[in-house]
């Protein structure tokens, strides 16, 4: 396995992306996590959109 250099990060990141089933998927209760698959337009790149599910602390820790 090579090394992803900065330039294949950012083509990857600017790839559009799709959602790579029809599910349809629920946002996650607080401390929940939510994992979508995605699919490059290609269809030559998998990709996942992992969403954690937190509250923010106002007051400071």
């Amino acid at each position: 396995m090579s090394e992803l250099t900065q330039a294949d990060a950012n083509l990857l990141f600017g790839m559009d992306k799709h959602r790579a089933d029809d599910n349809l998927y629920k946002f996650p209760d607080l401390g929940g996590v939510l994992i979508v698959p995605l699919v490059s337009a290609d269809g030559r790149e998998n990709f996942i959109l992992d969403i954690h599910r937190g509250r923010i602390n106002l007051r400071g820790c």
